[in-house]
């Protein structure tokens, strides 16, 4: 009877072995989870920024030195064309004049000191050349003003911006090499520092024919003014506001996309992913194109219907895995 029970003992353990090398396996077997690419459609964009301004806006530049009298107007003021801004005092304008030329000409810049030493007040008056008046060539509000009473306003000084604000663009500064991608009737999208929350739309009037050098914080980028139209300001944008957009590029195409956590990259900075293949995990390099936020575009490597390790870092290539339900 012993060898009965010590045989029937012996079995029960070896079957209960047997029955659990299933859960053993499991319990070793890395567990994956799987991704397919996602198709999305796509169409590249140029990153700018700029400034809100008017659509029309003329400078009242100074041809001679003068010192305003009397400034008639502000910033703000509506104006029509052939309305006085300031009135000019002769007498403060001479004496200005005879004190630059006395102890300031040699510090001055060369186009100036060319200007105040051709500069004859008296042949002026004499020959009703010299105005009394400064006067608004165009109508429209009073943007900026640099005129100040009893100051001297140099020759070749903007002394006034008139500008109508109940029309206004987007002025953009696009990078040299994105300047040639960009077309009119581009349709963009916008935000503005100044208004929270808030997207405006607009399309693209002109591309400027010329670059030019401008500072950006301690360097200088070559870019080239984009001027956009904006469809609706929703009196919530004024000129001068900060803004930053997209402006759309090329044609619209389909992409594949891939999470991040399914990409790994080896020693070499070869790309790649592991693809679940009859229970194993099965390297496959890849090429990648454009980023997203979440996910990565898939150029090469890999077919639409197959099924990527998405927990790839805990495999390695050939490894026995179970994918989790």
């Amino acid at each position: 009877m012993k060898k009965y029970a010590v045989l029937i003992t012996i079995t029960g353990l070896v079957t209960a072995g047997l029955l659990s090398l299933p859960v053993l396996a499991d319990a070793v077997v890395p567990q994956v989870q799987t991704v397919k690419m996602q198709q999305m459609p796509y169409t590249e964009t140029v990153t700018v920024s700029g400034t809100v301004e008017e659509q029309k806006k003329k400078e009242i530049s100074l041809d001679l030195p003068i010192v305003p009298e009397q400034v008639m107007v502000g910033v703000g003021d509506k104006v029509e064309a052939g309305d006085v801004l300031a009135t000019i005092d002769i007498n403060a304008t001479k004496n200005a004049i005879a004190k630059i030329a006395s102890q300031y000409l040699d510090i001055i810049p060369q186009e100036l000191q060319a200007a105040i030493e051709n500069f004859d007040l008296e042949s002026l008056l004499e020959s009703g050349a010299f105005p009394t008046e400064i006067v608004s060539t165009a109508s429209g509000t009073v943007t900026n003003l640099s005129l100040t009473e009893g100051n001297l306003s140099l020759p070749k000084s903007t002394a006034a911006v008139v500008a109508t604000t109940d029309k206004l663009r987007g002025r953009f500064f696009v990078s040299e090499k994105d300047a040639a991608k960009i077309t009119e009737g581009s349709q963009v999208l916008f935000t503005a520092s100044a208004v929270d929350n808030g997207i405006f739309a607009g399309s693209v009037l002109s591309v400027a024919p010329t670059a030019y050098q401008r500072l950006s914080g301690l360097n200088y980028d070559t870019v080239v003014d984009v001027a956009v139209n904006i469809d609706n300001t929703y009196g919530l944008l004024k000129s001068g506001y900060t803004i930053k957009g997209k402006i759309p590029v090329g044609e619209t195409r389909e992409v594949n996309l891939l999470p991040y956590e399914a990409i790994q990259q080896d020693e070499n900075g070869t790309e790649y992913v592991y693809v679940y293949e009859e229970g194993r995990a099965v390297r496959r390099d890849i090429e990648t194109g454009e980023e997203f936020s979440t996910s990565t575009e898939i150029l090469s490597g890999i077919l639409p219907n197959e099924l990527v390790i998405y927990n790839s870092a805990a495999v390695k290539d050939g490894e026995l895995v179970r994918v989790s339900r």
